[in-house]
C-alpha cells in the first residue's frame, strides 16, 4: 500500500500557535538562571549532567525509566544554551557524563560514596570540539509523581568535587502530568471509550483536558489492559525481517523485539482494523520516520492509514518537494553499535507507536521541547564549535535571545537498529493529506533487546 503522510500535525493551528505554559520543559527553562547563577557564584569551570531519578509512590526510585535520561540530556541542553553569546562560554559543559563512567565500570554512584568519587577522577568530552575536562560538579535530580499522578516535581541537585558525597538542592519545580511525562516515563497511554466518549461530546477542548483524560485512563484501567502490538486503538504493528514476520513478547511489564541479525532486510508494517481512518507516528531511536523530527509526535508528521489496509514503513523517508529518500533501517553490532547508542542515549533502542484519530477543535499549545537534542544529519556539524550548537539547539527547541539591561550506567548493549545511510535510494514522494486535530488515543513503546 502506498504510503500518505500527513501535510500537517495540527493543521487548523499552525498559523497562529500561542504558547503552553505551565509544561515541564517550560518551567524547566524558566529555572534555569537560577541553575546558571548558583554554577557562577560556585565558579565551576566544567558542569556535567547525571541522570535523573524517578520516585513513583509506593515504588523503588529508579534510574531505568526514558525520562531518566531525558531529563539530563534537557538539562545539558539548557546549560549550553544558557553559557552566553561570545566565543567563550561561561563554562564547559560536558556531553553525557554517564556514557563515559559507564564504560569505565563505575559502580552506583548514587548510593555508594566511593563510587561518586570515582566521578572526578575521568575525563570527559566537552559537548562542542574535542576537548576532553575534568569536571568540578555534577548536577543530577528526581521527578516525583503525587499518589495519584497527578502532579510531577522535579527537583534539580548537585554534588561537587570537594564533597562528593553531599547532594545539594538548587531549585524545586512542579507541574501537572501531561502526556509528554506519561510517554517519558514509559507508560503505554490510551483513552478508554467512556474518556474518548466525554471528549467528544464538548465543541472544543483543550490539550490539557485531553490529558486529564489519558491520565485518568491509564489510573483506572485494569490488570491486562493496555495496548499491545496487536491492537493499538486498531493498528496492528508488526516487525517483518526478511519478509517473515518476528513476534514482540511482553516481559517485566513492557514489550519487547529480538533483534534482528546484522545485514537482515527489515520493515515494519501497520494495519488499520479500525473502522475509521488513524494517524501514526512511529519513531525509532526517538526520531521520526518521517524527516528525523526530533519533536514530541503531537508535532511531527504522521503516517495516515485507512481501515482495512496495511502500510510498509522500510525506514527513515526524508521527503523534499519532488522526491523522498528512503535510508532503510540496518542493524548495528560492537563499537558501531555502542556509538550509535552513544548518540541516541536513552532513546536508542526503541519502537514508539503513538496512535491518533480526528478529534475536536484543540485549544492550541506549543512547547520548547530541548531534551530530544538534534537529528543526526545536524548533530555532527553543529558540535563542531560553542557557537554553532548553541545556535542549533536555540532554532531546535524554537527559542530566541534577546539583550536586556542589567544592574550588573550501564554499559551499551550490542545491537541497535539504525538508518543505513549507505543504502539511500530515491522514491517517489508520499501522498499528503490533512487530518484534523489529531487526537492521541493510544500508544506503545517496544525496546529491542540483543539477541542470546
Amino acid at each position: 500500500m502506498r504510503m500518505t503522510l500527513i501535510l500537517a500535525c495540527l493543521s487548523s493551528l499552525l498559523l497562529v500557535p500561542e504558547s503552553w505554559a505551565g509544561t515541564l520543559d517550560d518551567e524547566l527553562r524558566e529555572q534555569m538562571p537560577i541553575v546558571m547563577e548558583a554554577l557562577k557564584k560556585a565558579k565551576i569551570t566544567n558542569v556535567g549532567v547525571m541522570k535523573f531519578r524517578v520516585h513513583e509512590a509506593g515504588k523503588t526510585p529508579r534510574f531505568d525509566a526514558p525520562m531518566c535520561g531525558s531529563l539530563a540530556e534537557r538539562v545539558e541542553n539548557l546549560l549550553v544554551i544558557h553559557c552566553g553569546p561570545s566565543k567563550t562560554p561561561l563554562m564547559g559543559v560536558i556531553r553525557d557524563p554517564g556514557q563515559v563512567s559507564g564504560q569505565a565500570k563505575v559502580g552506583p554512584w548514587f548510593s555508594e560514596p566511593a563510587e561518586r568519587e570515582k566521578l572526578f577522577e575521568m575525563r570527559y568530552p566537552l559537548a562542542w570540539g574535542d576537548s576532553q575536562v575534568k569536571p568540578d560538579l555534577f548536577l543530577t535530580g528526581k521527578l516525583e509523581l503525587s499518589k495519584d499522578r497527578g502532579r510531577a516535581t522535579l527537583t534539580i541537585e548537585s554534588f561537587d568535587r570537594k564533597q562528593p558525597e553531599k547532594l545539594v538542592t538548587i531549585v524545586t519545580l512542579s507541574v501537572a502530568t501531561d502526556r509528554n511525562i506519561l510517554r517519558d516515563l514509559g507508560y503505554d497511554i490510551g483513552l478508554r471509550l467512556a474518556d474518548r466518549v466525554a471528549l467528544a461530546s464538548h465543541t472544543t477542548v483543550s490539550a490539557e483536558e485531553e490529558d486529564k483524560h489519558l491520565l485518568a485512563s491509564y489510573n483506572g484501567r485494569k490488570d491486562g489492559e493496555g495496548a499491545d502490538p496487536n491492537n493499538i486503538a486498531g493498528i496492528v504493528f508488526q516487525v517483518f525481517v526478511n519478509d517473515k514476520p518476528m513476534s514482540c513478547e511482553k516481559k517485566d511489564g513492557g514489550w519487547i523485539l529480538v533483534s534482528p541479525p546484522p545485514k537482515a532486510k527489515i520493515e515494519f508494517r501497520l494495519t488499520n482494523r479500525a473502522g475509521k481512518k488513524l494517524a501514526v507516528a512511529v519513531r525509532v531511536n526517538g526520531l521520526n520516520t518521517i524527516n528525523e523530527q526530533t519533536e514530541e509526535p503531537e508535532w511531527c508528521k504522521k503516517w495516515l492509514t485507512e481501515p482495512k489496509k496495511f502500510y510498509r514503513i522500510k525506514g527513515f523517508y526524508a521527503k523534499s518537494e519532488k522526491t523522498t529518500d528512503l535510508s532503510p533501517f540496518v542493524v548495528l553490532v560492537g563499537d558501531n553499535a555502542r556509538a550509535a547508542r552513544a548518540e541516541y542515549r536513552d532513546a536508542a533502542g526503541r519502537i514508539d507507536l503513538d496512535v491518533y484519530e480526528e478529534g475536536n477543535v484543540v485549544v492550541a499549545r506549543e512547547s520548547s521541547i530541548v531534551s530530544k537534542g538534534l537529528p543526526p544529519s545536524k548533530e555532527k556539524e553543529a558540535r563542531g564549535s560553542y557557537l554553532a550548537l548553541r545556535s542549533a539547539l536555540l532554532k531546535s527547541a524554537k527559542l530566541k535571545t534577546q539583550l536586556v539591561k542589567s544592574d550588573e550506567e550501564l554499559v551499551a548493549k550490542k545491537e541497535i537498529i539504525v538508518v543505513d545511510k549507505d543504502q539511500i535510494s530515491r522514491i517517489p514522494p508520499p501522498d499528503e493529506k490533512e487530518f484534523p486535530n489529531p487526537r492521541l488515543v493510544s500508544r506503545l513503546t517496544i525496546r529491542v533487546v540483543p539477541a542470546r
